[in-house]
């Protein structure tokens, strides 16, 4: 691939943009970080295959035709990731790892807001596995890799009505199980006083 085609360019961005959230789509979904690295390169190098055989760009094209172009190629990747990711579950026992959250550097003040958040993200974990796994996989790829609903009607191979129902009852239950837990935690505040 020439390093300045369209298609070099596109792929830097994508590469620039998603790789990470497709690392961590990708390890939310298998639990195993190493495994989920090699995933995403995969899907990157799929990519790379289907520049190189897409249809040529038409000259004078729009910019939202463009950004809307991008967005599809975006949906691709986490599409791909995601088949990527289910063929490596068929063929190994997934591990379980609830640690992806938890490792996120914080920002917080006190090492008693700290002890709190943590407690709380791993209450929110235990209450996202009682989720189905397509309720649980909507919420990931809507809140932690902010994928419109259509993105995430085409990862996941269903309806965009259908997505909205996964999510509205995928939180709709979170609520229901976290109800205490979100009364107790006064928001804004550090625990200490000021």
């Amino acid at each position: 691939m020439n390093p300045d085609s369209a298609e070099a360019i596109l792929f830097r961005e994508l590469f620039s943009a998603c790789e990470s959230k497709l690392l961590l789509y990708a390890d939310s979904l298998i639990g195993d970080r190493e495994s989920a690295r090699d995933i995403v390169q995969e899907s990157f190098m799929k990519l790379t295959k289907a520049l190189r055989q897409r249809k040529p760009q038409s000259e004078g094209e729009t910019p939202p035709a463009e950004v809307e172009r991008r967005r599809r190629w975006k949906a691709w990747l986490f599409t791909v990731t995601r088949n990527g990711a289910l063929d490596y579950l068929r063929k190994r026992k997934p591990l379980i790892q609830e640690d992806v959250l938890m490792s996120l550097p914080s920002a917080c003040p006190t090492p008693r807001k700290t002890l709190e958040q943590a407690e709380l993200v791993t209450r929110m974990l235990q209450c996202l596995d009682r989720l189905t796994r397509s309720q649980r996989e909507a919420i990931r790829l809507r809140f932690q890799n902010d994928l419109s609903y259509k993105e995430i009607a085409q990862v996941m191979n269903v309806s965009a009505t259908n997505v909205g129902f996964l999510l509205h009852m995928g939180l709709k239950k979170l609520r229901e199980l976290l109800k205490d837990e979100l009364q107790a935690v006064p928001f804004g505040y550090d625990g200490e006083n000021r």
